[in-house]
């Protein structure tokens, strides 16, 4: 299964605390994207382990056409990209994060912003 959610990448923010308590910024970020991805998916994954490919692709700066394909080395973190995007998929895509077994993860330099998204039954 791929999906593709248009647009700049996520990144999963720190929690927020103040006098009215603890708050996720990233809520409305989590819910836009299975938004999008609901309207891609077909049939959710069950109880089995999953291989999952994220490639998160950013928009270069008008100056860059030479970075088209290039690794982006700055922030935001892989790993925090990789959070927004598998948490919000529970229920969507699979039943849980959880049952990813293989995460392989990418952030590179494109013309088109993009996230996609390739899942598939894990194999050993």
């Amino acid at each position: 299964m791929r999906i593709i959610i248009e647009g700049d990448p996520f990144y999963q923010k720190r929690h927020r605390h103040g006098r009215g308590g603890t708050w996720n910024p990233s809520k409305k970020d989590k819910k836009s994207i299975k938004i999008e991805a609901q309207s891609q998916v077909k049939e959710m994954f069950q109880d089995s382990p999953l291989a999952v490919t994220l490639t998160a692709f950013y928009r270069f700066r008008k100056s860059g056409k030479d970075y088209e394909g290039k690794p982006k080395i700055t922030k935001p973190d892989i790993d925090n990209v990789c959070k927004i995007y598998l948490d919000a998929l529970n229920n969507v895509a699979y039943s849980d994060d959880n049952i990813i077994t293989s995460l392989i993860a990418e952030k590179v330099y494109s013309e088109k912003p993009c996230v996609c998204i390739e899942i598939k039954p894990y194999e050993q």
